[in-house]
């Protein structure tokens, strides 16, 4: 008995070892992971990548450019366009690392998931929240369309002042402040229009008293020359007629130059207020327009943005493509011109300070009050007032869109749609220690305009190779024990009811296995049964030791076949066949003796969810 154990414990320890030794190699030659470059720095300078490639093939399978003893990662590659695995389709070895790998999707337009689980056969479905990445780096521009609201009736909607703004005339004992404005206007205006009228009259007054001066000469020399009493008398009487007009002339120039100059004094004011007012209003609009000529340009951001963010994304858009969108859109052109808009864009803000300075200024200027009410006031603001709700319009606007955060995201983009590495995506690696790795793959638009798309998800097993696995399963087993006689009494007589005994049992049996990712994996079993005793009824005194074949990619199913140890009766001393013995219970003429004999199991293993396994059992006994 104790030889039988001892060869059972030496068998699985070379299990174990063969297992480790299996491990220990792979660690041994792990040392880079697998790149060109690398490999052409590190194993053979002289070896062009060609060659290297055409040595990765183990067993006459090629692994497709990566070399089992020479790389700590190994990745499975997934062709998202064409839905196929294009490469290491050869079994996943224990303790190595995997990773899962996507060509062929770009990157800006799917949001990707992929999670991995290192399961045993029995725990694949393993219920879990698919994690979500970050989020496309680029954000959506607003559109920047400008409405300015305004009653078509009201005075802002007619810029132009007329008579019907101003009051002519005053209310009998009552009269309002805005009145007297208004009556100060028009009279300004009637003042400025009457001005040639009044120097009019005042030079044709100076050119009376001129001709009126030049008549009294000629009536002093004709005095000073005539003789005649009569004429002389009629000379003096005109001359004093002649003197009085002069006087009135004169009075008349006075009147009209003192009016003349104080009206030029009113009216050089009115002129100053006006000319500040105009030269204000004047550079509001040139700032306005200025302000409204740099958006229109900086609206081309918006463009740029908008076919950029259609080609980023394009479920369908790959690195081929890319080539095709660049000469159509000449990216360098526009990254050209977006060095320009990205000045222009640094101004705006300073602009847009220049233009509210200005305004401010024309809100400040003095005196209009003096000449207009506040219907007047408000018509001549009217302009400069729309400009500003537009000028703020636009600002708010151009503040939602972030222009420089837009030509940042242009670029950026542009940069990763011309990169190889935009369009594929590795994950994390696991290492796995168990029977199977999965990756669960998970596709989705980052903006999903219901447009057509090859959003997916689905599932990758990897079995793994390598290692040890221990199982446990319960089953059936048969033994055959040859010269192992079943004794009986009859008629006071021992006979031998069976030479030979075939002896079914109930078993539990733990097996050690090498790790395969193929149909049938080879391992040993020791094993436990349940014997039934007539006197002592079920007892647990079978034991199994045995070469075992697990069957299908779970591994589920093991048939068994080795040596079997069963506990059976055997004749006390002194007693032999057919001889007539006393038959009383208290005595016993057989005792306990271990036999064994070949056995044939077929087992179950409840590796998978062996706890309910076991309670699933339980309910049966």
């Amino acid at each position: 008995m104790k030889r039988i154990i001892l060869t059972t414990t030496a068998l699985v320890s070379i299990l174990l070892c063969w297992g480790q030794s299996g491990k220990e190699i792979v660690e041994k030659d792990i040392y880079t992971k697998i790149e060109k470059s690398y490999l052409r720095k590190k194993i053979d300078l002289e070896v062009p990548l060609e060659k290297i490639d055409t040595i990765n093939k183990i067993d006459g399978r090629v692994n497709n450019k990566v070399k089992i003893n020479q790389t700590n990662t190994y990745v499975v590659e997934y062709n998202f366009k064409d839905g196929v695995y294009e490469r290491n389709n050869f079994p996943i070895r224990i303790n190595t690392p995997v990773a899962f790998k996507i060509t062929n999707i770009n990157r800006l337009a799917y949001k990707i998931d992929i999670t991995n689980h290192d399961s045993l056969l029995a725990n694949s479905w393993i219920d879990q929240e698919l994690s979500e990445k970050d989020k496309n780096v680029i954000k959506e521009l607003s559109d920047a369309t400008i409405q300015v609201a305004g009653n078509k009736n009201s005075s802002l909607a007619n810029g132009a002042i007329n008579a019907g703004d101003m009051k002519s005339e005053a209310v009998a004992n009552k009269q309002s402040k805005t009145q007297e404005k208004g009556k100060r206007f028009i009279d300004m205006v009637d003042m400025i229009f009457n001005q040639d009228k009044l120097i009019f009259e005042a030079e044709k007054a100076i050119n009376d008293k001129k001709i009126v001066e030049s008549n009294i000469n000629q009536i002093k020399i004709d005095i000073s020359n005539s003789t005649d009493i009569s004429k002389i008398s009629q000379l003096q009487n005109d001359f004093i007629n002649l003197d009085e007009d002069k006087k009135d002339f004169e009075k008349v120039i006075k009147d009209l130059t003192d009016i003349i100059n104080s009206q030029a004094i009113e009216i050089r004011q009115y002129d100053a207020v006006l000319g500040s007012f105009n030269t204000a209003q004047n550079e509001v609009a040139r700032l306005y327009r200025k302000y409204h000529l740099m958006y229109i340009d900086l609206l081309e951001i918006k463009e740029y943005y908008n076919t950029v963010r259609l080609a980023s994304e394009n479920p369908f858009f790959t690195y081929e493509m890319f080539n095709d969108f660049r000469k159509t859109h000449d990216t360098d052109k526009m990254l050209t011109n977006l060095v320009l808009l990205q000045k222009n864009s640094k101004e705006f803000d300073k602009l847009k300070f220049e233009f509210d300075l200005a305004y401010i200024s024309l809100q400040n200027i003095r005196g209009l009050d003096m000449y207009f009410h506040d219907g007047g006031i408000i018509k001549l603001y009217a302009s400069a007032v729309k400009q500003r709700e537009i000028v703020d319009v636009i600002y708010a606007e151009c503040v939602k869109a972030n222009f420089p955060q837009a030509i940042h995201a242009i670029k950026q983009t542009l940069v990763a749609l011309g990169e190889v590495d935009n369009y594929e995506v590795t994950s994390a690696p696991v290492q796995p220690q168990y029977d199977m790795v999965e990756f669960d793959i998970k596709t989705s638009l980052v903006n999903d305009y219901d447009k057509p798309h090859n959003s997916r998800s689905f599932r990758y097993r990897g079995y793994v190779s390598g290692g040890v696995r221990m199982d446990a399963g319960l089953g059936v087993a048969m033994s055959y024990l040859k010269n192992s006689p079943k004794y009986d009494l009859l008629k006071d007589k021992i006979v031998v009811d069976e030479k030979n005994q075939f002896i079914p049992s109930l078993v539990a049996m733990f097996t050690a296995t090498r790790r395969s990712a193929k149909q049938v994996a080879l391992g040993a079993s020791v094993g436990i049964g349940v014997g039934m005793h007539e006197d002592s009824g079920i007892e647990l005194n079978n034991f199994y030791f045995g070469g075992t074949a697990m069957f299908g990619k779970s591994h589920r199913f093991a048939i068994t076949a080795g040596l079997a140890v069963h506990r059976l009766d055997k004749l006390k001393s002194g007693y032999v066949i057919n001889e007539t013995v006393i038959t009383d219970p208290a005595i016993t003429y057989t005792t306990k003796t271990y036999r064994g004999g070949p056995f044939f199991a077929i087992t179950y293993n409840l590796t998978k969810g062996l706890k309910d396994s076991v309670k699933y059992v339980k309910s049966f006994m």
